[in-house]
């Protein structure tokens, strides 16, 4: 069956036909400034973690974005579980975060927010209201609070995004 244009490009949108998929990556590309839009871009994940969170306890864990790229940050998703049971998983613990960039001098948020309200799942990400654009080798110091004075948890979180390297797209 020959296909027009038209549609070979429709099926692109979903990484179809003989074109790559460009439907999110395109959405994305207008948050970023002019001069990164038309460099390569990868999909990476950067990892946080608090083993354990103790009762009543508060981490403050940091992770560094990677000098080979810029990065902008679309979604967080985690998992808290119970140390004494690991598979027992809690889908809104009693936690609270804040994340604080070294390259800007800034907080993500205004103060600490509830876990259910910015930390989504594998299969329900938390998609950032508007993508974050984070410099190479800036330090994301995450704050996490446990309001539960009995219950301890083990934190994994992924700060979900695209690498933007200094090469074109090809």
């Amino acid at each position: 069956m020959e296909m027009n244009e038209a549609e070979r490009r429709r099926m692109a949108a979903s990484g179809g036909a003989e074109f790559p998929a460009t439907l999110v990556p395109g959405i994305y590309a207008d948050y970023l400034p002019g001069k990164l839009k038309g460099r390569d871009r990868d999909f990476f994940g950067y990892r946080v973690e608090s083993l354990p969170l103790a009762a009543a306890g508060v981490t403050t864990p940091t992770m560094t974005i990677e000098g080979d790229s810029e990065f902008l940050a679309v979604s967080i998703v985690g998992v808290a579980r119970d140390p004494a049971a690991v598979t027992t998983v809690f889908a809104f613990p009693a936690i609270t975060l804040n994340i604080y960039e070294s390259g800007t001098g800034r907080n993500f948020f205004s103060g600490p927010v509830d876990w259910g309200c910015r930390v989504g799942t594998a299969l329900q990400p938390a998609f950032l209201p508007y993508p974050k654009l984070l410099k190479r080798t800036a330090i994301l110091t995450w704050t996490f609070t446990n309001l539960d004075a009995v219950q301890a948890y083990h934190i994994r979180l992924i700060l979900e995004g695209f690498k933007i390297f200094d090469r074109a797209r090809g």
